[in-house]
This record gives C-alpha cells, sequence and structure tokens, in this order.
C-alpha cells in the first residue's frame, strides 16, 4: 500500500495529519508498541489489518508544495530563507520520527500556491510516478476558512486526480 500526504506547507503536516502517519506507520513496525493507552487503542484497531500486510509492501510519503518560506519573522527567524530552513528541516526531522522517510519539497513558493497547469501537471506528475493507493491532502471546496494556499493545493491535489481518471 502507498500512502501519499500533501500539504501547502511543511508545518501543516506535522499539524495536521502525524497521528494517521503515526498510526499506521508503527502498527506496521512493531507490534508491542508501548506507549499512552489511547495511541495504543489506535494501533490495536488498525493492526488487524495493516499487519497483515508486508513492511515491502508500504511507501508513505509527504510531500510540502513550498518549505514555509512566509513564516512569521521573530529573532531566530530573520529572513524567508531562514523560515524555509528551519521549516524544511522541522518537517524532515519529523517524517523521520514518523515514518522512516525524506518528504518531497514539490518547489512552490509560500503565499504563492496558484491553481495553473504547470501546478496541475507537475503534481499529477509526480503521483504517476509514485502511484499511491491513498492521497491524503487539503479539502478543496468545502472549506470553512480562508486560507489561498491551502485551498489551492486542494484544488491542484483534485484536479491532478481527475486528470487519472
Amino acid at each position: 500500500m502507498r500512502f501519499l500526504f500533501v500539504a501547502p506547507h511543511p508545518d501543516d503536516l506535522e499539524f495536521n495529519i502525524p497521528s494517521i502517519m503515526f498510526s499506521i506507520a508503527h502498527c506496521m513496525k512493531s507490534s508491542e508498541y508501548t506507549a499512552n493507552s489511547d495511541i495504543k487503542r489506535a494501533l490495536d484497531i488498525s493492526k488487524s489489518y495493516f499487519t497483515t500486510k508486508k513492511k515491502d509492501e508500504f511507501l508513505f510519503k509527504a510531500a510540502s508544495m513550498t518549505r514555509g518560506e512566509m513564516a512569521s519573522l521573530t529573532d531566530e527567524v530573520q529572513s524567508t530563507l531562514k523560515a524555509a530552513e528551519i521549516r524544511s528541516q522541522e518537517l524532515i526531522n519529523g517524517q523521520n520520527i514518523l515514518t522512516n522517510k525524506e518528504p518531497d519539497f514539490l518547489g512552490f513558493f509560500d503565499g504563492y500556491v496558484k491553481v495553473t497547469e504547470e501546478a496541475v501537471q507537475k503534481l499529477f506528475d509526480y503521483i504517476v510516478k509514485l502511484q499511491p493507493d491513498y492521497i491524503i491532502g487539503p479539502e478543496p471546496t468545502y472549506v470553512y476558512y480562508i486560507h489561498e494556499d491551502h485551498v489551492n493545493t486542494g484544488r491542484i491535489l483534485y484536479y491532478a486526480i481527475k486528470r487519472m481518471a
């Protein structure tokens, strides 16, 4: 099974979907995970299905459209270059813990993710290359907030998947 997680920014992958990544990745790694009872329960529920597969039948891939260049500037983060470096490294570290896989950065610039033919084709080509069974990304239509990069990432992903049909 191949799982692809797509987000507009590196920190969106870390804040919004680690629980499902954690559950899937760790139920395959170990049948005896000793953590708090909520995590243990989640693993037990999914274990019956996921542990029937061999480890090499799974691929976990996280892809961030951007490197998080437009993070808030602070004493530590004084430039977009530094913001991108910090956010990218945070995602790399997090993915190494959760899935033992390096994330991919798709080369878009934070704050400027636009729905274009080129963007759809780039994501389409990436998906074709990975051949995931499951793709998890932002909601493209029924959003309850307005964050242009999030909405546009969802729409780009939607059009890329639709193109596969």
